[in-house]
């Protein structure tokens, strides 16, 4: 097993080089974004990725699944027992080769006995498990078709509304990686739902999959909204304030670190979207509550 890395939570500043060029203009606009998403909406599905982050953000055996970057297990197969062992073995072993104290090593690459914060992509991947494991069946990331953003585009506007789909997304501009939930709908525009973590590196401050879910996860974006910030990014323009709107546990621009975006790789995007079943994700997260009860 790969070693953990010290993802410490780190909370999160305001960062002063993002200055808003009118605050005026910027008071409206976190109003409007606020606004735009304090209607919560009781989905299932949602509700399932909340209850394995709740117990993830408190629980060493849940906690250590989230973390899990084997992609060649089911989620709902894996024993906790077995990757906090290998988590123990592999900190002593290093200590023996670094002449270090376990203690030491502990600090630096993280430990078996306190919660740990993956990366964006490792917390995505987990929870795409979460939604596609199956018994004969283990979503791998590496193994998945991808597509290009006009091809998303036209899969988006062909969803069939009695199905569900989940999408997950690798955003090189922004330098992150999340999940968007899309459950059967049959209203005209369909309720999207965004699922993430963060460990603050890029343009977006660090985040707990725990406080996204708990607050902000059930709180539908749109589909116009999600495809204007895949616009924005491939053909290189900034939107602090709609980057903000979605990604931002508050809505808060001030809260970005725009000059961290890298427009560079601004045709950057993966896209890898699946269908799935919700009484399969109902089922993966009860054998994982079993597990680690």
């Amino acid at each position: 097993m790969r070693s953990f890395l010290n993802n410490t939570f780190r909370p999160s500043q305001t960062d002063p080089r993002l200055q808003a060029q009118n605050t005026q203009h910027g008071r409206t606009s976190r109003t409007a974004a606020t606004a735009s998403s304090s209607r919560s909406v009781n989905n299932p599905s949602t509700r399932m990725v909340q209850d394995f982050a709740k117990l993830s953000g408190k629980n060493l055996r849940a906690n250590v699944l989230l973390n899990s970057d084997d992609n060649s297990v089911p989620i709902h197969h894996k024993s906790p027992s077995a990757l906090l062992k290998a988590i123990d073995d592999n900190i002593s072993n290093t200590a023996r080769e670094w002449g270090m104290p376990k203690h030491e090593v502990e600090a630096m690459l993280g430990s078996s006995k306190r919660i740990n914060e993956p990366v964006c992509g490792v917390t995505a991947n987990n929870v795409m498990k979460l939604f596609l494991d199956t018994d004969h069946f283990s979503y791998a990331f590496e193994h998945g078709r991808t597509m290009s953003l006009p091809q998303l585009q036209q899969q988006l506007a062909n969803l069939p509304a009695h199905k569900h789909f989940i999408l997950r997304v690798n955003d090189a501009g922004l330098g992150h990686a999340y999940v968007i939930d899309l459950p059967a709908s049959a209203k005209p525009a369909r309720d999207a739902f965004l699922y993430q973590s963060d460990l603050g590196d890029g343009a977006t401050r660090p985040l707990r999959l725990d406080d996204w879910m708990s607050k902000k996860a059930s709180h539908p974006v749109s589909l116009n909204d999600i495809n204007r910030h895949f616009m924005n990014m491939s053909q290189g323009r900034v939107d602090p304030d709609h980057i903000a709107k979605l990604f931002d546990v508050d809505s808060n621009p001030k809260m970005l670190r725009p000059e961290r975006l890298d427009l560079r790789k601004n045709h950057g995007f993966n896209f890898q979207l699946s269908e799935y079943d919700p009484a399969n994700l109902e089922r993966n997260v009860s054998a994982i509550k079993t597990r680690c009860g």
